[in-house]
């Protein structure tokens, strides 16, 4: 128990009374400080909240001193970034050139800035700066350059403003050298006509202070429609203005030549454009512009709308750098043999390239040219094509001559052996495909044989019709021959039988040719017919060679001939004893 509670649990005798007020006091006291605690807690809190945060400001400052090298002011400008904890970026700044806006200023720092070469006068700096999350804050400070900041030095190439169409206005140096600002050229194009306005005071006065040239006051100012001032030189300074400044009531438009095919770029009066009709010209260009037309004693304002390419207006002759463009292929060209069948395909214009054709005997030559604004690579504007030949001869009708067939026995199989041989030097022939044609005037048989190759030959064989071979080549059929269920051999009349008998055949392709034809003869060494007999080989068909009867009565002729020589020899011995004993006896 704490000595705040004993003393509570035990009072003291007598005391009751003022010992209970002085608690309720006490306690009230305290509950007041309490609420006031609060109360103001709760003020301040809300004090707090309702105050805005803390300001964020941008100070610009600015003093000047005179540089002696130059002779003029040298301004100092200071900007100061008011929060130490922020980054500020420049957002605004009336002078650029002198503070750039997106300029960043440390935290809490302040940035000099420097504009140097001023004349006295007032120079007034403003400057806005941001801060992230915060509001921006400008502020701006003026410098009063006052005094005088030593001899200023001459510059020699001190400028003056370009001219106007009306005047020339020049400030002249306070020191300027005494005689030098004598006089003032001016050189104008005055309705296509160089002129030159020189301005000089009486008795070579020099000029100083501000002085306004202006040209229609000049004795020699022709009054033009139109003119263009491109060139001034004022005595006193090496500063040439050099430029364009056209001024008066005219217009700038491309004129077409038709003889020449080529533009000229002009600027005219509106006047001289209605009379030299260049509004009836379907191919000149010109902007849109306005024009004033007198109606009574009234001049009303007319808008004459743009034509053409206005690109072109911008060139020297109206004419764009040319674009490279490839050279196109040769138009196709077929001629074959014969008079006036050439044939040549249409030339089609483009927008980059026109055609000509030429016609002479004996060719045809083709040029293509670029249009305008258009070149072939080299910077060509043409290109011929090699001239196209033109043959009225009559056409040479193909031949197959050369070309031969002949009938072979082959390991006794019968065979065409042929070689077709095609000249068409104008490419007549209307098929490369060969046949052969076999007929007797009754029968036709039809054989294609194969197509041509590139030089117009075809060479091979072919089995005669009727015959036939195995696997192996071996003969299997002959023509005019039919071959019985029991293996035997019997002569037919078909089976391309009269094949054996014609003489000739034709190679058709177009043109055709009749060669020479006939069927292969048996030899010893190849039969053209099936064997016959008791199938030891020794006996052949009719229209083969019998060689076993004509060796065996070969042999019994031979056998008869030896006979005979012995009998007559025999004889002759006889004969010769006979003679001889008769003459011994007569001894």
């Amino acid at each position: 128990m704490s000595i705040m509670r004993a003393r509570a649990a035990h009072p003291a005798h007598g005391a009751d009374r003022p010992r209970r007020r002085g608690r309720s006091t006490r306690a009230l006291r305290r509950a007041a400080a309490a609420l006031t605690s609060l109360g103001l807690g709760l003020g301040l809190a809300l004090v707090g909240m309702a105050a805005p945060a803390s300001a964020h400001h941008a100070t610009v400052d600015g003093s000047f001193e005179c540089n002696p090298t130059t002779g003029l002011f040298d301004i100092t400008w200071t900007v100061e970034n008011s929060e130490s904890n922020k980054v500020a970026e420049v957002t605004k700044s009336s002078n650029r050139d002198v503070v750039p806006i997106g300029h960043e200023i440390g935290k809490g720092r302040t940035d000099t800035f420097e504009q140097r070469g001023v004349s006295a006068g007032k120079y007034t700096l403003e400057v806005e700066l941001g801060w992230p999350g915060a509001n921006p804050d400008s502020d701006s400070h003026t410098v009063n350059v006052t005094g005088k900041c030593g001899d200023t030095p001459f510059d020699p190439n001190w400028e003056y403003p370009a001219p106007t169409c009306t005047a020339l206005t020049v400030t002249y140096p306070a020191n300027i050298p005494a005689g030098q600002a004598i006089d003032v050229n001016v050189r104008i194009v005055a309705d296509g006509e160089d002129i030159t306005l020189n301005f000089r005071q009486k008795h070579g006065t020099p000029y100083s202070g501000t002085v306004v040239f202006e040209y229609a006051k000049h004795a020699d100012w022709p009054d033009p429609d139109i003119w263009t001032v491109n060139w001034v030189q004022v005595a006193g300074t090496n500063y040439h203005w050099t430029g364009s400044v056209q001024c008066g009531d005219g217009v700038t438009i491309c004129h077409h030549d038709d003889t020449s095919k080529s533009y000229e770029r002009e600027t005219i009066s509106t006047d001289r454009f209605f009379t030299d009709h260049h509004d009836e010209h379907a191919t000149d260009i010109w902007p849109a512009f306005t024009y004033k037309l007198r109606i009574s004693d009234d001049w009303i304002d007319l808008n004459m709308p743009a034509r053409g390419d206005q690109s072109l207006l911008q060139y020297p002759d109206c004419v764009k750098t040319p674009t490279e463009i490839q050279i196109p292929a040769a138009p196709a060209y077929s001629d074959e043999c014969g008079p006036d069948n050439e044939v040549l395909a249409e030339l089609v214009e483009t927008d980059q390239v026109r055609w000509e054709r030429v016609d002479a005997p004996g060719s045809i030559t083709v040029t293509a040219f670029a249009k305008n604004g258009f070149v072939f690579p080299g910077g060509a504007t043409s290109h011929t094509f090699d001239p196209f030949a033109v043959r009225d001869a009559d056409c040479v009708e193909p031949v197959l001559d050369g070309s031969v067939a002949t009938g072979e026995c082959r390991a006794d199989v019968p065979w065409i052996s042929y070689r077709v041989v095609l000249t068409d030097p104008d490419a007549q022939a209307t098929s490369r495909t060969v046949f052969l044609i076999l007929t007797d005037g009754e029968h036709t048989e039809r054989i294609e044989l194969g197509d041509l190759d590139e030089a117009g030959i075809l060479e091979g064989a072919t089995l005669w019709p009727g015959a036939s071979v195995d696997a192996e080549g071996n003969p299997t059929g002959w023509p005019g021959w039919e071959q019985l269920a029991d293996g035997s051999w019997v002569e037919t009349e078909g089976n391309f039988a009269w094949t054996r008998d014609i003489t000739t055949a034709t190679f058709e392709v177009n043109p055709d040719l009749t060669v020479d034809l006939a069927y292969p003869p048996a030899t010893p060494n190849c039969a053209t017919g099936p064997f016959l007999g008791d199938g030891d080989g020794s006996g052949l068909a009719s229209t083969g060679f019998a060689g076993g009867t004509i060796a065996i009565v070969a042999g019994v002729i031979l056998v008869l001939g030896a006979a005979v020589v012995v009998i007559v020899a025999i004889r002759r011995k006889r004969t010769a004893g006979t003679t001889t004993g008769d003459a011994g006896s007569a001894e």
